[in-house]
């Protein structure tokens, strides 16, 4: 058997030699890669010394297999197998993978775990994966059952949703397409506050207490970021225990930390609370199930309903005056001028909650109880958010507030986070008692992980790095274009967005479509979108107009098409083949200086004796701008031309920083150039 006879510890590498001679008998058109065997034995041996380890590992470096097979491998260091006692084997330890894309995860979970799965058993080895999301991602039969009569806006939509519940084997709702009524996707899905455990009538049915055991029995769990740092923010009571966890696509990690560590609250919030609890137009809440209530209970529960939706409508609409008609993202230094509105919006949650306890006595049976103790409490955390947000209490967090513009209506929110994570992480995370793997194509600047680990806390004392190219033929198959005598886009003219619009235009037309449009701002990219649009010959796409996912698959299908997308674009979005041959980079993606999280962050630097352009804005810049370009060679026959259209990569001394993190391309500015590039390879 292949595994007789091998340490894990001991050269060659177990993972390696798997990878080298029995992978390519299950997977066609294997490449042999040096640099993914040496990851895998670096996370052999992370695992194995019970260190962290930072590993960048290049576009088609395949560094998914690289980490898997060690997960598949894992056994705890005193068991015999890992002393290389053949074939009496401790039980494996559970590795947690962790994703930002959707599309990572589901490749995890599809293809590279089965398959290394299936190599297992060939030895007569079993591996259990699972994968597990948010509890609210899954359909909730009890809520279902009671809720469909009236729930949804359409009789078919109705009878859609039942055919789909009684075929699921998952009952995850992003199976089915909810766009003609997201609403009836919220009244259907898990709720963690109502679920009545064991003692539903549903238990032996309920979607999520099956993908809970599968989790819980598991050898590989594959989750993504929000949930693996929703379980380190509430002590590790979200996934089961674990002892390694792989980052992948760690680049994005902070992010979501920040946003899970922050809080807010927005009057679309406090709008849908009211309703769940009283909504007389539809006759539909709380009030309208709750069989035994006494007409005087359900008139004060509907005042204190009204009271509240009054007071939301007067608070939020003065923090959106004192917050100015000017900015749709502002800063809060010091709580604004509107404490007598937020302490009646506060008043008037805290009755309404004590309003439903009060009502608890007279339900029917314990869901009754729970569906009214869960209204209750999300009226109290509502509260509680609010007055933090005014008392600006601590001084370690940022303090803002955003407007976003809707055909509803402005939804206006307060939100606070903290300015720093890596003091959270290092304990909490790095400082747990497991390795943690970290990885991504882009989680260096300049050879260097300083960024990423002081931004993280990771412990420089107990982590291993390493940095793999990338194994694709860049040179001969991929252009960088900078066109000579841009404008500066900083000038504030309309000369850079007449130029802008000028070369995608030139560039997309020979490329026959085909491209990436990518930008730093909405309003250049509704811009050039309409120049395009007017210009016509190419299927057009823009960012927002239809889900993401349904971008990207008639982009693809579509053969000659060009896309406009703005953040969300510019990383994980996974386009081979020639489909997409260009992709256009703007602008050099420089996070907005005056974002409350950015500013509040330079400022900390200020205090600390640092530079915040060479600590912060340029690492996450240069990061960003290599996702960019890593859109266009996904695999090892893509070719084509990244156009970056921002004369600061050449005239500015911190270009320099963008061209060395990129892998070695032949840099052209003549446009007769790169005409000639794109008829080569056609």
């Amino acid at each position: 058997m292949f595994l007789d006879g091998f340490k894990m510890e001991s050269p060659p590498s177990l993972s390696a030699r798997i990878l080298r001679d029995i992978v390519p008998l299950h997977l066609d058109e294997y490449e042999e890669r040096a640099e993914q065997f040496a990851m895998a034995l670096r996370v052999e041996k992370a695992f194995a010394s019970g260190r962290h380890l930072l590993s960048e590992a290049g576009t088609g470096t395949g560094k998914s297999l690289a980490y898997i097979v060690p997960a598949a491998l894992m056994r705890p260091a005193d068991s015999p197998a890992a002393v290389g006692d053949g074939d009496a084997l401790a039980p494996k330890r559970r590795v947690v993978i962790s994703t930002f894309t959707k599309v990572l995860q589901n490749q995890l979970i599809e293809k590279d775990i089965p398959m290394v799965s299936r190599i297992l058993e060939t030895d007569g080895r079993s591996l259990d994966f699972a994968v597990l999301f948010g509890s609210d991602n899954y359909l909730c039969l009890r809520r279902l059952d009671r809720f469909s009569p009236d729930v949804f806006s359409s009789e078919g939509l109705r009878e859609r949703v039942l055919s789909w519940a009684a075929e699921t084997k998952t009952g995850i709702l992003s199976e089915f397409d909810f766009i003609e009524d997201y609403s009836a996707r919220e009244d259907i899905s898990r709720e963690a506050d109502v679920c009545m455990g064991s003692s539903c009538g549903r238990a032996a049915d309920c979607f999520y207490r099956k993908a809970q055991a599968r989790a819980a029995s598991s050898d590989i769990l594959v989750v993504n970021h929000h949930l693996f740092f929703t379980n380190i923010a509430s002590g590790g009571r979200v996934l089961p225990p674990f002892d390694f966890a792989v980052i992948d696509e760690a680049h994005n990690a902070e992010e979501v930390a920040l946003d899970l560590l922050g809080d807010s609250a927005n009057n679309y919030q406090a709008r849908k609370l009211c309703l769940d609890v009283f909504n007389p137009r539809r006759r539909r809440g709380l009030l309208f199930r709750l069989g035994r209530i006494s007409p005087e209970s359900k008139d004060a529960a509907a005042a204190a309903v009204s009271e509240v939706l009054a007071a939301s409508e007067r608070f939020f609409g003065a923090v959106s005056v004192a917050a100015g008609a000017s900015r749709d993202t502002v800063r809060f230094l010091e709580p604004p001028a509107v404490s007598v509105d937020g302490a009646a919006l506060s008043a008037s949650l805290k009755n309404l909650s004590a309003t439903l306890k009060d009502l608890i006595p007279s339900a029917s049976g314990r869901e009754e109880a729970l569906d009214i103790q869960s209204k209750a409490l999300r009226a109290q955390g509502f509260a509680a958010v609010v007055e933090e947000w005014l008392a600006h209490k601590n001084p370690d967090r940022v303090y803002w507030f955003e407007r976003e513009r809707r055909r509803r209506g402005e939804r206006i929110s307060i939100c606070s986070t903290p300015t720093d994570i890596s003091g959270i992480l290092a304990e909490k995370l790095f400082g747990a008692t497991y390795s943690v793997v970290l990885t991504s194509a882009t989680l260096s600047v300049g050879g260097s992980f300083e960024y990423v680990k002081e931004t993280l806390g990771v412990p420089s004392e107990n982590c291993d790095e390493i940095i793999l190219s990338s194994g694709f033929n860049y040179r001969d198959r991929v252009a960088l274009y900078i066109p000579e005598n841009m404008p500066d886009p900083r000038s504030g003219d309309a000369a850079y967005e007449d130029a802008v619009k000028k070369e995608v235009g030139e560039i997309v037309h020979l490329a026959g479509g085909r491209s990436f449009v990518l930008f730093t701002s909405y309003k250049l990219l509704n811009s050039v979108y309409a120049e395009l649009e007017q210009s016509g010959g190419h299927t057009l796409f823009k960012q927002g107009a239809r889900s993401h996912w349904r971008i990207i698959e008639e982009f693809k299908a579509a053969g000659n098409a060009v896309l406009c997308g703005t953040d969300s674009f510019w990383q994980g979005v996974d386009v081979p083949g020639d489909s997409l041959v260009c992709v256009i980079l703007t602008k050099l993606p420089f996070d907005v200086p005056d974002h409350p999280v950015v500013e509040a962050k330079l400022e900390e630097l200020r205090k600390a004796g640092k530079d915040p352009f060479s600590h912060y804005t340029l690492p996450r810049a240069v990061l960003k701008f290599r996702q960019g370009f890593g859109r266009l060679m996904r695999t090892g026959t893509d070719w084509g031309v990244v156009a970056s259209l921002d004369p600061r990569i050449r005239t500015k001394y911190y270009g320099k920083y963008f061209l060395s993190a990129l892998p070695e391309v032949n840099i052209i500015s003549d446009k007769k150039i790169l005409e000639d590039f794109f008829a080569s390879h056609v």
